[in-house]
């Protein structure tokens, strides 16, 4: 073997490691997204029953999921322990305060308004994370941008239910599909 067919074995080998860290990746990831799209389904079709309910549904739905990812995270073999677990309530912590002081500085009082700043800034979140993670994670963001600007612009009246059901089972389908990745 000479010193070019060297290099490009192991090209081939970097390559593959990638590849194989990126559906890792995909696989574990698949089943939180499976659980985020059950609370979407849940906050956005409890909306159908009042406003009220809407806004009490989705603080509801969010909350299970919360107590679900980390319940999982905590479950899953090689999941890194406190330290990967810390990172991911620094993460989810830090969404939300960036959406909280968007919501006071836009001034944002409706369920339809708040439903959009969340959906756009997760959508958001998803393609930047897909920019280093993989095309698949970048069109679930996409996915779920797109449902909400549809919804915005031509189902206001339903806006928050058109989101949560919509943007819920794209993220079930996306979670199922990574999981067999």
């Amino acid at each position: 073997m000479d010193q070019k067919e060297a290099l490009r074995a192991l090209d081939d080998i970097q390559g593959a490691k990638e590849k194989s860290s990126a559906l890792r990746g995909y696989a574990a990831g698949g089943i939180y997204m499976i659980v985020w799209g059950c609370v979407w389904i849940v906050g956005g079709a409890s909306g159908l029953l009042s406003p009220e309910i809407g806004r009490s549904g989705w603080n509801v739905a969010v909350l299970a999921g919360i107590v679900a990812s980390v319940a999982i995270g905590f479950r899953s073999p090689g999941a890194g322990g406190k330290d990967v677990m810390g990172k991911v309530m620094l993460t989810m912590g830090t969404m939300a305060a960036v959406s909280v002081a968007i919501s006071v500085v836009l001034n944002i009082g409706s369920l339809r308004e708040a439903t959009a700043l969340q959906t756009i800034l997760v959508a958001g979140a998803y393609m930047a994370f897909g920019i280093w993670r993989g095309a698949r994670i970048f069109v679930l963001g996409l996915a779920l941008g797109a449902v909400a600007l549809v919804a915005w612009f031509f189902l206001a009246d339903k806006f928050e239910m058109v989101v949560g059901i919509a943007g819920g089972v794209i993220l079930i389908l996306s979670g199922i599909l990574l999981r067999r990745a």
